[in-house]
């Protein structure tokens, strides 16, 4: 039997994680980042580099439900830290449009193992909870969107208006999270159960 507090606090850490991993106050930024820093064009990005995170989201889906099955939600969701990781990092130090075309795999990839995230609370508390467990953790990773975006957009316009010029400050900023949510990713709890086989 789930004690309201045991209700609380599983809905605290599962909605923690999703708020740190996408409150990043670079992405609304991205494209004016890769135009003006990075020395993209408009068309490299639209066709060499931003279609390379649809490859990575359409490649990686099937596989990474398949691994979320096999091995568990927590390794997987693992894995898609390591792939935000990757993505920050290469968007601070990588150069070129192969260098960002691979950030952007990284990203579809990052963004793939979301799936498993919006599924784990199924694996970890009873049915009954899965409504509220369900809107929390929704609720909380689109929080962490509008946050990011609003917490860029008033650095940008009044507090730091300078970094227009090169909003590499931002994507700083953004990196910082990928340890915080790391941290998060620690506090969630090993599901007692795997997630029932769909095979």
């Amino acid at each position: 039997m789930w004690r309201p507090s045991d209700r609380i606090i599983l809905a605290l850490r599962v909605s923690l994680f999703g708020f740190i991993v996408n409150c990043k106050p670079s992405e609304p930024f991205l494209s004016l980042y890769l135009n003006q820093t990075k020395r993209l064009t408009e068309e490299q990005l639209a066709t060499q580099v931003f279609p390379w995170s649809y490859v990575g989201t359409f490649a990686l889906l099937v596989p990474f439900g398949l691994a979320a099955e096999v091995i568990g939600c927590r390794p997987v969701i693992f894995a898609g830290l390591l792939c935000r990781e990757a993505t920050r990092i290469l968007l601070i130090f990588g150069e070129g449009v192969g260098q960002l075309a691979l950030m952007q795999l990284a990203y579809g990839a990052g963004a793939v193992v979301d799936a498993i995230y919006f599924a784990y609370v199924y694996a970890v508390a009873p049915s009954d909870e899965f409504a509220m467990l369900t809107s929390a953790v929704l609720a909380a990773y689109h929080a962490g969107n509008v946050v990011g975006s609003l917490l860029g957009e008033m650095l940008i316009s009044w507090i730091m208006p300078a970094w227009r010029s090169d909003t590499t400050p931002l994507f700083y900023m953004s990196w910082a999270g990928c340890p915080l949510g790391l941290l998060a990713f620690m506090a969630l709890s090993p599901p007692p159960r795997q997630l029932q086989h769909s095979l």
